[in-house]
């Protein structure tokens, strides 16, 4: 799980959109899988996607034209 965090994060410094996405979509995947697995609190889980997802969404409106 930690690992595809990283790689999103790294996708989005790099300003590569369509990578940070698909890396979004398998850490939330996994970090849903290890709330079941009572792994990883379900508040703290929310707080992570939720990071990963804003900062995705930034990366989006920073490639449209103002």
């Amino acid at each position: 799980m930690r690992t595809w965090i990283k790689r999103t994060l790294e996708a989005i410094e790099e300003n590569n959109l369509p990578e940070a996405e698909r890396y979004l979509q398998l850490s939330t995947k996994l970090i849903d899988k290890n709330v079941k697995w009572n792994q990883l609190h379900a508040n703290t889980a929310a707080r992570k996607k939720s990071q990963l997802a804003r900062a995705v969404q930034g990366l989006r409106t920073a490639g449209q034209p103002a």
